[in-house]
């Protein structure tokens, strides 16, 4: 949240709130970074399965990362203009967010949306546990 707040003040906001955004958004990035890699950490049961994990996931990220940044160049180099690179993220996230879509519906189409945002939906059926049934989680080992 304080990276999107961050980089709407450093696109959108006055020129005298230029540096505290630049905080605010290196704030968030930095928190999201270290996040994302303790993450690696936590779902992972050994350091082996750690390090090939944590590959993995930095490579795949940082291929998509190039990949976004050489669209947004592109997109500059066709349209003369950096407005259109934001907008048309935007629109994306905007078309993707499974919390907008009808259930069955979206990027998972076989995962429930309760599953995906943690609100269990009426039809969504309670076993003696608590749990919910539809919102499974594979059990750690």
């Amino acid at each position: 949240m304080s990276s999107a707040l961050g980089l709407m003040g450093v696109v959108a906001g006055p020129q005298s709130l230029a540096w505290p955004a630049v905080v605010v958004l290196g704030l968030g990035l930095g928190a999201g970074f270290a996040l994302a890699l303790s993450l690696f950490a936590l779902r992972s049961p050994d350091a082996p399965t750690t390090a090939a994990l944590s590959a993995m996931g930095q490579g795949i990220g940082y291929l998509i990362g190039v990949l976004g940044l050489l669209g947004a160049g592109a997109l500059h180099d066709v349209s003369g203009t950096w407005g259109v690179a934001p907008r048309r993220t935007a629109d994306h996230v905007r078309r993707t967010d499974p919390r907008r879509a009808p259930r069955g519906q979206g990027p998972y189409p076989h995962r429930p949306l309760s599953a995906l945002t943690g609100r269990r939906s009426r039809s969504c059926a309670v076993r003696r546990t608590g749990r919910p049934v539809c919102c499974r989680v594979r059990p750690r080992r």
